[in-house]
């Protein structure tokens, strides 16, 4: 990609799972770089303590109505309908789940899609969630490190073993393997989950809305811990999200100039209309998004 080119990912968050494969089909028609995905189990109809870290009132602000379909399943079926799409999520939970199962169920995925998947993850926040599953909230972060090495050692498609902190197994293998390489895209603002991403992941994720401004101090960090660990001559994605009003070529130039490399975005909330909740009404949005931003 050339330097200071922004790519667009087509976020389908909250759309219906009889949605998603028209939505990604149009995506790649339109030329999107690629789609992503929320990640979450259930709804909550009561009060959860846990708090949002990404708007000011740490309230959760999605609707009872909204879609969480599976993320590798929907990614999938997603896949098998497109060609050159990549796909991810913004972000999977990972620490939510078991490497073992993980690591077959992105291997498949991604043998299914020719290798067009990279693995955008996080350490998840809301403790209610991970206690729903039966996994551990605290420590999650170490778990989390943890399983990345797990994932890696089981992706080699060799009969493998290991003894962690939290994981252990004998000589185990999984079939298929990942088609190519999972890129890992580390999510979340905290010193740790900078770190993280600066020196084992191959990019960072920022879920949040942002603005401009708000990203130096980030990117700086990243690019220390990057030049810390001695891989700050690799290629590494920045994934964002603006805000609403962000929305402009001249901020597109902006944040391009500072090394972001990619833009979520999910049309219908930047160009609604009136048949916003149906597939055609979204692929409306998506086309007035093309035409405005991506010509």
């Amino acid at each position: 990609m050339p330097e200071g080119t922004l790519q667009f990912w087509q976020s389908t968050i909250h759309a219906p799972a009889d949605q998603l494969l028209g939505l990604a089909r149009h995506a790649e028609d339109l030329g999107f770089e690629g789609a992503m995905g929320p990640d979450h189990t259930v709804w909550w109809g009561s009060n959860i303590a846990s708090k949002y870290p990404y708007n000011d009132t740490g309230s959760i602000w999605w609707p009872e109505e909204a879609h969480w379909p599976d993320p590798w399943v929907s990614t999938a079926a997603m896949a098998a309908v497109t060609t050159r799409l990549r796909f991810g999520h913004h972000v999977f939970i990972l620490p939510l789940r078991d490497p073992v199962n993980v690591a077959k169920a992105i291997a498949t995925t991604s043998a299914i899609a020719g290798g067009r998947v990279v693995l955008g993850f996080g350490v998840g926040w809301m403790k209610e969630e991970f206690d729903l599953v039966g996994q551990r909230f605290d420590r999650r972060g170490r778990r989390t490190d943890e399983m990345l090495d797990v994932l890696q050692l089981l992706w080699s498609g060799d009969t493998v073993s290991y003894e962690g902190e939290f994981y252990s197994f004998q000589d185990i293998a999984i079939k298929p393997i990942p088609a190519q390489r999972v890129p890992l895209i580390a999510g979340g603002h905290s010193e740790a989950a900078l770190r993280r991403a600066g020196t084992r992941c191959d990019g960072w994720l920022g879920a949040a809305r942002f603005e401009p401004r708000e990203l130096a101090p980030i990117i700086d960090r990243l690019n220390e811990h990057r030049a810390a660990a001695g891989r700050d001559a690799r290629n590494f994605e920045l994934l964002i999200s603006l805000r609403k009003r962000d929305h402009h070529p001249d901020v597109f130039d902006t944040v391009a100039d500072m090394g972001v490399t990619g833009l979520m975005a999910a049309p219908w909330s930047i160009f609604p209309n009136d048949d916003i909740g149906s597939l055609d009404g979204k692929k409306a949005a998506m086309d007035e998004f093309a035409n405005k931003f991506m010509r």
